[in-house]
């Protein structure tokens, strides 16, 4: 079955373990995160004005404020500071119809390494950063 246009999470991509957001939280009052896409992980500028991009894309994952049993639920990916896991995640791309492009990656997950803000149940400014992203062939 192809995959729908929505962020999914995974330690593997097979259907019973690669999972949208939704079904980890086993809940559809979250919203999705503010993701930001960058196609390298770093730059150099060239001796000619141009620009070089290097390594891998980098994407980030952010939610405002986020229940800390949606904390807890996506802290099974990430049990230590960092996992290999597969996702699903919105580009920095649009389709012909202006609609959010999404592609599917292998993918080191970054736990944060600070102190999260808990307030009322909530963790404010929660933010999980996916590197080393690897593209995945998508299905039919």
């Amino acid at each position: 079955m192809p995959w729908e246009d929505t962020f999914y999470l995974g330690e593997t991509l097979d259907e019973a373990d690669f999972l949208t957001l939704n079904e980890i939280f086993a809940s559809s009052d979250l919203l999705d995160p503010d993701a930001t896409f960058a196609p390298f992980s770093s730059y150099t500028d060239d001796v000619d004005g141009g620009r070089t991009g290097r390594g891998f894309p980098v994407v980030m994952w952010k939610w405002n404020a986020i229940e800390d049993l949606q904390v807890e639920a996506l802290r099974v990916y990430c049990a230590a500071l960092s996992s290999d896991v597969y996702i699903r995640t919105q580009t920095n791309r649009v389709d012909v119809y202006g609609a959010p492009v999404f592609a599917t990656y292998k993918a080191k997950m970054l736990w944060m390494p600070r102190d999260e803000d808990k307030q009322a149940g909530k963790t404010l400014g929660f933010v999980i950063e996916f590197r080393h992203l690897i593209l995945q062939a998508e299905i039919p």
